[in-house]
């Protein structure tokens, strides 16, 4: 029978193989998020944010946040006579994310920004708006 002391140089090495892995800040972000007025799903692939009156936002690329949680990201939103760039700049925190989502770029004269705080595996709601025809 062999020592156990054999197995050590063994198991350590297996402890720091892993080391070298890349952690989760790496990875796109994925799940849905909502709360009054907004939601946010998120792919490995990219996400989609679901605004009031039917307008969708499509994002360019994955979520990735850094360590700190924050992620920002370009899209377009399309729907219910809308067409334009919006930018949401977010930070997940455990089951809340915040984001604070820009309409228009920062040098058009007309953009504007709304504060939104998200809750994971929860819906939008979009209850009490009323969309103008």
């Amino acid at each position: 029978m062999k020592p156990v002391r054999s197995l050590v140089p063994v198991l350590a090495s297996l402890t720091l193989a892993g080391c070298g892995a890349s952690g989760p800040s790496d990875l796109p972000t994925t799940g849905t998020w909502g709360g009054a007025r907004l939601e946010l799903v998120a792919t490995g692939n990219g996400a989609e944010l679901h605004l009031p009156c039917s307008v969708t936002a499509r994002l360019r690329g994955p979520i990735i946040a850094d360590a700190d949680g924050r992620f920002q990201r370009r899209g377009v939103a399309r729907g219910f006579n809308t067409k334009g760039a919006v930018t949401p700049d977010g930070q997940i925190a455990g089951p809340w994310t915040t984001v604070d989502l820009r309409y228009g770029s920062e040098s058009e004269q007309n953009s504007f920004v709304t504060h939104h705080r998200l809750r994971r595996s929860a819906r939008a709601d979009f209850s009490n708006l009323v969309c103008a025809q």
